[in-house]
């Protein structure tokens, strides 16, 4: 088959199946590296818990072919052949170690020998040698399982009354015969040869998939049509069928680029000049998306400007975790082709939500940790395309999200963890305050009386301790609370979420040592180990400032001292 025909070249590229369009688009020669042997061991061991069949956090799998290049719902793709620094997969890994949206979220980061195997997959092409051969189909699959995806899907653009490309896909004769472009639309045996399955497998952003209006097909419809030509794809005894074309949305994409210009590569610099990704969502549309999360603490109100500029392109807005205010964010009121808005981790109230009141194209909203309550979803009402929205960790209640999804009834809303369905017994487990980090994410959220839904942090708490990785210097506070005797005030305190208010105690623990009068075995065991029973620091020290705060020091020299009950010297040379 004569693959150089595909019109998109992007698509030849991310699937890495075009070998004419890969050898003009590819980067120079990579080392090969094979999928089966090397990447799929390390998904496996870091990723597969929340992103494989039982679990699929931010809707992305990465447990098959068609699920890493279908991506997810914040990102696309997961990776783009050829270009591992616009792979989500790549960057995500090689964030900082404290980054909230490094990946994997749970465990060690991957080491640099991995993420180097992940990068040189990518830019040999990104091609899966791995894929295991299929038992032969049994006779009736067709028409019990693929020919309802085709009625539903393709038909109304490849059946009698439509056949876009010359291509029907109806009957057995007109799916073998094929369209115009790519001929016959299966190959059996052969799902990386046959057109229909990477027509059906390409980043949901590239103009050139199918079905080409509404949603992509859903993993399990992908691997069920995958599986049907791996094994010969046989129709049985169907013969064909017809379908009356149900009227299906228009692409939004497709409607919001129509007689626009590009962008002018001035303004994409301005971005990228900030340390943002500004970049048209395919090769073949006007439209473009600008990404600030990966700068976020360097974005506040003034680095908005480079948006209105934009306007008549800028579809795609991600700026989670920057520093932009509710007034900041006025800017956001004329780009009236947003389609989607990322403002996770922000300081944005309901009052900012005024500035999207007007976003009629608006599909998909995140406000993830901001400070966004019931009143604010008020201003939502009038998103008639709205059908993705995120509330994790905002003041909003069910009550407020029940009066949004009655006036929005396509919209679908993530709560995050209901706090009503946590079993009594582990809500015992909630950790005191004073064992965060100050500014840490568990911190902040202790601090609205919530729980960190991290999953470093979920994992620690359940297992009744403190996320380390969140918060440095925790390990010198676990090491006093393994200390208290079990039948002490100060364990009995700890176990209810608290720290014991005997002034003894207290005094002790702003000493950072346990209180010997209350805990006499645990100071007994301290003096044996030949731990010092208080630690002095010299006065007007980073370490004496955190103290009289009620907290350890966070520099990494001195949470390396304390964790070895030790002073650090120096911050504090008297010590030494």
């Amino acid at each position: 088959m004569n693959c150089t025909r595909i019109s998109s070249g992007v698509r030849g590229l991310a699937l890495g199946l075009a070998a004419g369009a890969a050898a003009v688009l590819a980067p120079a020669p990579a080392e090969e590296i094979s999928f089966g042997a090397q990447v799929r061991p390390i998904l496996e061991a870091t990723c597969y818990e929340c992103h494989g069949a039982e679990r699929q956090k931010g809707e992305l799998r990465l447990d098959s072919a068609e699920a890493i290049l279908k991506g997810g719902e914040m990102e696309g793709a997961s990776v783009v052949a050829g270009k591992p620094e616009e792979s989500p997969l790549y960057k995500r890994t090689v964030l900082e170690a404290d980054h909230p949206d490094i990946m994997p979220a749970k465990g060690d980061p991957l080491t640099s020998e991995q993420t180097e195997i992940l990068k040189a997959w990518i830019l040999a092409g990104a091609t899966f040698d791995d894929a295991a051969p299929a038992p032969a189909a049994e006779a009736g699959v067709f028409e019990s399982t693929i020919w309802p995806i085709f009625q539903e899907r393709c038909v109304s653009c490849h059946g009698a009354e439509s056949q876009k490309g010359d291509l029907r896909l109806d009957s057995p004769e007109a799916i073998l015969k094929g369209g115009e472009h790519y001929g016959p639309a299966i190959v059996a045996g052969k799902p990386d040869e046959s057109p229909i399955r990477k027509l059906i497998t390409l980043p949901a952003d590239d103009p050139d998939i199918m079905p080409a209006k509404g949603d992509t097909l859903t993993p399990e419809q992908i691997q069920a049509i995958s599986d049907w030509i791996a094994g010969g794809a046989d129709f049985g005894g169907w013969s064909g069928g017809t379908v009356v074309a149900k009227e299906t949305e228009p692409n939004i994409l497709e409607e919001l680029a129509k007689d626009t210009a590009p962008a002018e590569a001035a303004l994409l610099e301005a971005v990228a000049a900030l340390g943002g990704l500004a970049m048209p969502l395919d090769m073949k549309t006007p439209l473009v998306r600008v990404d600030y999360h990966l700068v976020g603490d360097k974005i506040t109100d003034e680095q908005l400007a480079t948006l209105p500029p934009l306007a008549a392109q800028l579809t795609w807005l991600n700026l989670a975790g920057t520093k932009i205010t509710d007034s900041g964010l006025a800017p956001v009121a004329g780009l009236s082709k947003l389609t989607r808005l990322h403002l996770e981790r922000t300081g944005i109230t309901d009052a900012g939500l005024t500035h999207i009141a007007g976003l009629k194209h608006l599909e998909y909203l995140n406000l993830y940790g901001t400070q966004v309550t019931d009143a604010g979803l008020e201003h939502l009402k009038g998103l008639p395309r709205l059908k993705k929205l995120f509330l994790w960790q905002t003041g909003v209640t069910k009550d407020g999200a029940a009066g949004l999804q009655a006036a929005l009834p396509q919209l679908a809303i993530d709560l995050g963890i209901d706090p009503d369905a946590i079993p009594a017994t582990e809500m015992t487990k909630i950790i005191p305050a004073e064992m965060f980090t100050p500014d840490s994410c568990c911190a902040k959220v202790a601090a609205e009386n919530k729980v960190c839904e991290h999953p470093c942090c979920d994992e620690a708490r359940q297992a009744g301790t403190v996320c380390t990785k969140c918060n440095a210097g925790a390990e010198a506070l676990l090491a006093i609370v393994a200390k208290f005797d079990a039948d002490g005030c100060c364990a009995k305190a700890y176990a209810g979420g608290k720290l014991c208010d005997h002034d003894c105690c207290k005094e002790a623990w702003a000493n950072k040592t346990v209180c010997a009068k209350c805990n006499p075995k645990g100071a007994a065991a301290s003096e044996a180990e030949g731990e010092p029973v208080k630690l002095s620091f010299d006065e007007g020290s980073c370490c004496a400032t955190a103290q009289a705060a009620g907290n350890a020091c966070d520099h990494p020299c001195c949470v390396e001292a304390l964790a070895a009950n030790q002073v650090c010297t120096k911050c504090n040379p008297n010590a030494a």
